[in-house]
């Protein structure tokens, strides 16, 4: 992690400034609830551990037609965008990831001790939670359940930062040990942009996908 008062290397990484996320991660989300009000600490920002790939990119806009008696074609009557979808994959694996955060340290056995392995697979397990609450409806401070899922920050460097919800999360577990803890875990998932305000023409022009 860097200190807050870093600077980012990229322009869309401006939204990490002072969030305690380094500005070389590969992708992160932040969960906008977490980031008002996290009483019980569970962080507002999961970052990927790899860069996310392929990302799919969905964008689509609304015709209604209109036929005219006798005409040999339709008229197009605009009735809105789509929202921006973006899916991608999401992926952890418990060696690869020992190796990267024990990168440079003096070892005199081999990567991936028994508490090593026990420590990573509670931290995959602990990521695999975080993205699926972005599913429900957090419970408030003062009892009520919210009425929906909280918006959040999606940032893929260079890709696209936008206000987005979590639409779906499909996972595959693809290995686990002798004890059930997770190896290899996949996440296939779909995040759909949650703007409040109108965007226009020239906002896509001038800012593109990088619009937080």
């Amino acid at each position: 992690m860097t200190a807050p008062n870093d600077k980012p290397t990229t322009p869309n990484l401006g939204s990490l400034a002072g969030q305690g996320v380094s500005v070389d991660a590969k992708g992160y989300v932040q969960n906008l609830q977490l980031a008002d009000s996290d009483p019980n600490g569970y962080g507002d920002i999961l970052e990927f551990f790899f860069r996310p790939g392929p990302v799919s990119q969905r964008s689509r806009a609304n015709y209604e037609k209109m036929r005219a008696l006798g005409m040999s074609h339709s008229y197009q009557s605009y009735s809105g965008t789509e929202n921006n979808e973006v899916s991608f994959e999401v992926y952890f694996h418990r060696l690869m990831m020992v190796k990267e955060l024990t990168r440079g340290e003096a070892r005199g056995a081999k990567e991936g001790s028994e508490g090593e392995l026990e420590a990573v697979s509670g931290m995959i397990e602990e990521s695999r939670r975080w993205l699926e609450s972005l599913l429900l409806p957090p419970a408030l401070d003062d009892g009520r359940i919210a009425e929906a899922p909280p918006a959040c920050i999606l940032c893929l460097p260079n890709v696209v930062t936008m206000r987005c919800r979590l639409m779906s999360l499909d996972w595959t577990f693809s290995q686990v040990d002798v004890y059930g803890r997770i190896v290899e875990l996949r996440g296939a998932v779909t995040f759909e942009e949650a703007p409040i305000s109108r965007v226009s023409m020239q906002d896509a022009l001038e800012v593109g996908m990088f619009r937080a």
